[in-house]
């Protein structure tokens, strides 16, 4: 089973629409809870803004992990695709990806500085106080940052997930490019982690979307961006090569005028259960101890604000997608 953060259940799911619905000139309509994530990861499914979903636990808001991911790894990332699924003339400065780090927690950029893979490092924990396997935002927003930009940014980070999951602070500065006597720019971004999917495919295999509105604020300049990251995280048997499920496509895509993306292996759209012992997921044997890997697909939607004049024409669909690949090797 699959749930937003917003209630759920086979009532909720027997009347929600069977298909989702185009915007209209009044009130974009949201889609139906029961989003297909792989297909939309795969670009066989648009993206719709999933809007808001309020809940009434810290607990039901936060994002839990597989217990194989939890630990430190070393990540490789590479840029696959950028897309434009309504085409180039929707774009603007709003629309994430195109200013250079309007999605500090997704690659901040994209394809200028991503000609080369990135590496930098990612960690996930087991919380108690929580109740799963989360991500380390702290560690791991610092870590992409500055290695995205080449030198240490960050200034520091705020996030209190027991107090509030959904709120995130990233204060980072960046070189001037003009002679002037002051070195730096001071940045702000504040994010709001608006809804969030996940769905378990196998035991070894987790996909997960979160929407974020990211609140960018420099000297002379700010901006509001709303992006959805669709993630879809698969062990890799110790037998495998890292690159064993499908990446999105080539870099030369990046024109395409409809999203493309990543030919995932063919798998049920419904949740599975695990029923595995402790430390094999599955129950295969498989290990995910240091040296593990996990191969990793990602599609970041960017949508307009409504303050765009292409906003009810974009009908509340994504107007660009973008796509990464990420290798992960377990390092601790």
């Amino acid at each position: 089973m699959i749930c937003y953060s917003n209630p759920c259940g086979p009532a909720a799911a027997a009347a929600a629409p069977a298909a989702t619905a185009p915007g209209s000139f009044l009130q974009p309509l949201l889609p139906s809870p029961s989003a297909d994530l792989v297909a939309q990861l795969e670009g066989r499914e648009p993206i719709y803004q999933p809007g808001v979903a309020w809940a009434l636990r810290n607990r039901d808001r936060q994002l839990f992990y597989p217990a194989w991911l939890a630990g430190e790894w070393e990540v490789t990332a590479r840029f696959a695709a950028a897309s434009f699924p309504q085409g180039r003339r929707l774009l603007g400065r709003t629309v994430p990806g195109v200013l250079k780090g309007s999605m500090v927690v997704a690659l901040p950029d994209v394809g200028a500085a991503m000609e080369a893979p990135l590496r930098y490092r990612a960690r996930y924990v087991r919380s108690e106080e929580e109740g799963g396997v989360v991500a380390d935002r702290v560690f791991n927003v610092q870590q992409l940052m500055d290695a995205f930009y080449g030198f240490e940014v960050t200034r520091r980070v705020e996030y209190e997930p027991l107090k509030n999951p959904t709120r995130l602070t990233v204060v980072y500065a960046t070189p001037r490019q003009d002679k002037s006597v002051i070195s730096e720019d001071l940045r702000k971004a504040e994010l709001i982690i608006n809804n969030r999917l996940t769905q378990e495919l196998s035991p070894t295999d987790f996909i997960c979307g979160e929407l974020f509105r990211q609140i960018s604020q420099a000297s002379a300049q700010g901006y509001v961006h709303d992006y959805e990251t669709i993630t879809r995280f698969t062990l890799v048997p110790p037998t495998e090569p890292t690159t064993a499920p499908a990446s999105p496509g080539p870099v030369s895509e990046i024109d395409a005028p409809t999203a493309t993306a990543a030919a995932a292996p063919a798998e049920s759209s419904s949740a599975t259960t695990s029923t595995a012992a402790p430390g094999t997921p599955g129950g295969g044997g498989a290990s995910y101890g240091v040296g593990s890997r996990v191969h990793v697909l990602q599609r970041v939607a960017g949508f307009l604000q409504p303050q765009d004049a292409a906003f009810f024409e974009a009908g509340n669909q994504a107007v660009a997608a973008y796509d990464y690949v990420y290798d992960l090797v377990r390092v601790a």
